[in-house]
């Protein structure tokens, strides 16, 4: 039965992409899930990565359908499955869709799980950087709450060295996020009319240090570095120059 459908669903994406290429298929062009149906058909899917929880239970796999031509685009697709590894249940946490050759980043990770197996973090952006991005960037970071499988999206973070704790950052603010619990903290940016430019965390965790500039592109007129202290919560501005 499995594989009659399969081939019901190659003849159909078939037909498909041959009325698309003598253009009897102008006004309806393939949407998403009609490319992702095309891709899984027509490539040929490896696992790109696998990793336990700490607890031994629990599985990643990075399933990976490589480039392949869907109506004149190279394109992939990616799938991130978890897998209980007592009963043999599989859920699938998240997706890509990739255009091949194309800009910014790109591309599934699993990064790390929390120590007691219940957190999950990962990228969706493995490879590759914003096109023409000036300025501090790290792949944006996401949280799976593997209980529910609800997805918390942290933006771009660094993880500490002692992997405890996450930093996470927008223009406005610095937030604290535990990795292995839901605890957090904020705090605004010191000084807050500036942009963030780039973060560094002790090589001891007790603080960090981050630098601010006017201006992103092109020469900054000011520029600041500041020393935030976890223990106490304080900010010190080290440099204000003005040039």
């Amino acid at each position: 039965m499995i594989l009659r459908q399969i081939n019901r669903l190659q003849l159909l994406v078939l037909s498909l992409l041959c009325l698309a290429s003598i253009g009897m298929v102008q006004a309806q062009d393939p949407g998403p899930e009609e490319i992702i149906e095309a891709v899984m058909v027509f490539s040929h899917p490896e696992i790109h990565q696998q990793l336990d929880s700490p607890d031994r239970t629990l599985t990643i796999e990075l399933i990976i359908y490589p480039c392949v031509e869907i109506s004149g685009q190279e394109t992939s697709y990616e799938r991130m499955i978890l897998i209980d590894n007592r009963t043999g249940e599989l859920q699938q946490i998240t997706d890509q869709l990739i255009n091949c050759g194309g800009l910014g980043g790109f591309g599934l990770w699993a990064l790390r799980w929390s120590e007691d197996s219940k957190y999950l973090y990962y990228t969706d952006a493995r490879e590759g950087s914003p096109d023409g991005f000036v300025g501090l960037w790290n792949p944006p970071l996401w949280r799976v709450r593997i209980a529910d499988l609800q997805i918390e999206n942290l933006g771009q973070a660094q993880f500490s060295p002692d992997s405890a704790w996450i930093a996470a950052w927008t223009q406005d603010e610095i937030n604290l996020v535990s990795v292995n619990s839901d605890k957090s903290m904020s705090f605004e940016l010191s000084p807050s009319e500036l942009q963030m430019f780039e973060l560094s965390w002790l090589p001891d965790n007790s603080g960090i240090i981050y630098i601010q500039a006017d201006t992103l592109y092109g020469a900054a007129s000011r520029t600041t570095v500041t020393y935030l202290d976890l223990e106490t919560g304080m900010q010190t501005v080290l440099l204000d120059r003005e040039s």
